[in-house]
């Protein structure tokens, strides 16, 4: 800084390379905190490369399929592990919204299903339900639908992701030995059981 002499006295006023200097200084600092929001910015983007790889982990290493509901765009990811369990081909046309899982319950499941759903996952919260989807050759299969949301500031869902796992084998055979003990092995009749059961009711 060069000391200038005005017509009121001297006083202090910066000369071209005080001027150039004070730039210089400003650029420095300036690319000193470029660098460290690059630096944030890749560690950020290291850490969410790798959740997407434990996220792919997890799901080629699950049997069930996945679903990830992004409320705020109506998007919905279906993991091809969701569409195979429905016997739907990677290229077969699965649009990407949560109407499409809606329109594959069971009339008879759809709306307790569904309320099942939002009174679980009002907020953060989280839903274990039975319901029955179709599959595409129409077949009616039993699936366990789990979910958890991630809740906003102001109480509202934002994102809801969950799973479903074909059991119909297990609900066949709940039903099988619910059948056995309701019925007499020899005649293919209620027994007293049932009987009970029905004199109960």
């Amino acid at each position: 800084v060069a000391v200038w002499f005005t017509a009121q006295g001297r006083g202090l006023i910066p000369s071209l390379n005080g001027f150039a200097t004070m730039q210089m200084l400003a650029m420095q600092a300036l690319l000193a905190v470029l660098a460290l929001v690059t630096l944030v910015m890749v560690a950020v983007l290291e850490e969410r490369s790798r959740s997407q790889e434990q996220l792919q982990l997890v799901i080629r290493g699950t049997d069930a399929g996945i679903w990830d509901w992004n409320m705020v765009t109506n998007d919905v990811f279906y993991s091809p592990r969701f569409k195979a369990i429905l016997e739907y081909d990677p290229g077969d046309e699965f649009p990407s919204n949560f109407e499409t899982l809606r329109q594959h319950m069971h009339p008879e499941d759809r709306e307790q299903t569904m309320d099942t759903l939002w009174s679980n996952l009002s907020g953060e919260g989280h839903c274990d339900t039975v319901c029955r989807l179709r599959t595409k050759s129409g077949e009616w299969r039993s699936f366990r639908i789990r979910a958890a949301s991630n809740g906003s500031m102001d109480g509202t869902q934002q994102r809801i992701a969950g799973s479903i796992s074909d059991i119909t084998r297990e609900k066949i055979a709940e039903e099988e030995l619910l059948q056995a003990a309701l019925t007499d092995k020899l005649t293919g009749l209620s027994n007293r059981a049932l009987l009970l059961d029905r004199l109960r009711c």
